[in-house]
């Protein structure tokens, strides 16, 4: 007796060769997201950092004293203010903003050169 149409045993084939593909897709999948997600935030460090060097180059001598003071930090909420960052950044992980009131970046004055350290706050 010869019917058309599949066995048990085929279905549970297909279905166990889609659970092993799906197993070695998905981990990598993961990987990508979360490399991205790293490459994403040290970008957006990066464009903050100098987000506030063009703050400083533009603000020295008026609101920045190095003579004054060896060190000065500019918050987020200055430099989205006045245009140096369009929008608030996020972290790219969670989507969730950071505070522009307590997240700053510190800009040290040693010798003639600057040191930028970044501080971000949700």
């Amino acid at each position: 007796m010869n019917k058309k149409g599949i066995t048990l045993i085929e279905v549970i084939a297909v279905i166990a060769l889609i659970a092993l593909i799906a197993g070695l897709i998905f981990p990598n999948a993961n990987r990508i997201i979360n490399r991205t997600n790293k490459d994403t935030n040290e970008i957006q460090d990066k464009a903050i950092v100098e987000a506030a060097k063009l703050y400083l180059t533009d603000h020295i001598g008026e609101d920045i004293d190095f003579d004054e003071q060896p060190s000065v930090n500019i918050s987020l909420k200055q430099l989205v203010d006045e245009g140096y960052i369009n929008n608030n950044p996020k972290q790219p992980d969670t989507n969730k903003s950071y505070n522009l009131n307590t997240s700053y970046v510190t800009i040290t004055k040693n010798n003639n050169s600057y040191n930028y350290a970044l501080t971000l706050n949700t």
